[in-house]
């Protein structure tokens, strides 16, 4: 506030000045002087005091969600009304990383503008946009205000897909211990509608008393299945995601982290361009049990287009550690396919693969290791731990980390 008042307490003292001079010695050019300094003190003061009685701005962003490294474009749509004729003003957005400044040549108490600008998303996340702040004067800069405008808006940043480019591998769903899950899988079948027979088909579906009072081949159409389903399961505990620093200090790497997610993320793109919905969620180990998280999005289609971008919008929000929210209670059906994902292996991650590969779960395992190059003891005990994984025919397969900045 005393900032403000500076500049009108300097200039009614200037001008006061120029009156008193003017008014002992005379002259045009102290007339000239003291006139232009009342217009300006009168035009500051108002311009301050007085200022912009209504300002509206809107933002949309085109499109409203982007992949790490893209760009988008930020529309901005003003309107003013004042009570005073504004010869500038400028708006700043507030939100970081992407400030943006712009300004605009009113000149007139009502005015509607629109503009827009690009910014490259470089990172993955959920950027929230709350305020706006204007920011109007004088021609000279001597008398300024500044007001924030409440513009809510949020850009959503889905995280880069791996450049790996490692999907689905082939015969997902064919499960390892075929004699665990035969009979569960074969009550998948019992199905009561039928259709004609292709040569694709198993003769196991064949519906004989239907194929034999139609007289053609008919199999039978399975109900919704539990089984040979998808899950993608991203390890969010710190303890993988740690190693240490130069000054030989647990810190986070955040390169392992979001290569994590990334490779999440270029699966779960695998997935549906294969025709097959997974799951996806979150699991960390608390008190030696595991715990799932995911977002709370159901929809009635078995595929969906919206159920993929929520899926995405769901990994861009995640955070490392983060707290017991929207917690699950996942039960994996033998048969089903489950893709691990982690930063390091380690003893709770790894036995909670054993007790899936326990119940008839075919499990493949994904570790981000060569951020952890240096660190030989971790490096032994991983190779360890994969070995160990390995002869209980767990798959572990190591995925180069990569930094998402582009």
């Amino acid at each position: 506030m005393w900032r403000t008042m500076i500049s009108p307490l300097f200039m009614i003292l200037l001008t006061g000045l120029l009156f008193s001079l003017y008014q002992i010695q005379g002259g045009e050019t102290l007339l000239f002087l003291l006139v232009s300094c009342m217009i300006l003190t009168c035009y500051g003061v108002l311009a301050q005091f007085i200022g912009p009685r209504r300002v509206h701005i809107t933002r949309e962003f085109q499109p409203g969600r982007v992949t790490a490294g893209e760009r988008a474009e930020v529309r901005i749509s003003v309107t003013i009304n004042s009570w005073v004729p504004l010869l500038w003003l400028k708006i700043e957005e507030e939100a970081v990383p992407f400030k943006h400044t712009h300004i605009i040549f009113p000149r007139k108490r009502s005015y509607d503008c629109s503009y827009s600008y690009h910014l490259k998303a470089v990172h993955r996340g959920v950027y929230s946009y709350e305020y706006c702040k204007i920011t109007w004067g004088d021609a000279f800069g001597w008398f300024t205000c500044s007001r924030r405008v409440h513009v809510p808006g949020e850009l959503i940043v889905h995280p880069s897909f791996h450049r790996s480019h490692p999907g689905l591998e082939e015969g997902y769903g064919e499960s390892l211990h075929q004699q665990q899950t035969r009979n569960s899988v074969v009550e998948e079948w019992k199905g009561y509608e039928v259709r004609e027979y292709t040569p694709r088909d198993g003769f196991r579906s064949i519906h004989w008393k239907s194929s034999a009072r139609k007289g053609k081949l008919q199999v039978r159409i399975p109900e919704k299945s539990e089984a040979n389903k998808i899950y993608l399961l991203l390890d969010n505990g710190l303890d993988s995601y740690m190693h240490r620093g130069k000054d030989q200090v647990n810190e986070l790497s955040w390169k392992a982290y979001d290569s994590a997610i990334s490779l999440c993320a270029s699966m779960l793109r695998s997935a549906y361009n294969k025709g097959v919905t997974p799951f996806i969620a979150t699991y960390f180990v608390q008190s030696g049990r595991a715990v799932f998280q995911g977002d709370n999005y159901t929809s009635e289609a078995a595929f969906s287009t919206d159920k993929m971008l929520h899926q995405l919008d769901f990994l861009a929000r995640l955070e490392p550690g983060e707290g017991l929210r929207n917690t699950l209670d996942v039960s994996l059906p033998a048969g089903s396919e489950v893709y691990m994902v982690t930063g390091s292996l380690n003893e709770q991650n790894s036995k909670l693969a054993r007790e899936l590969n326990a119940q008839g779960v075919r499990v493949r395992f994904y570790e981000m290791t060569d951020w952890k190059q240096e660190n030989k003891t971790h490096q032994t005990k991983g190779n360890s731990l994969a070995a160990e994984l390995e002869k209980e025919q767990i798959r572990v397969k190591t995925i180069a980390s990569f930094s998402e900045i582009v």
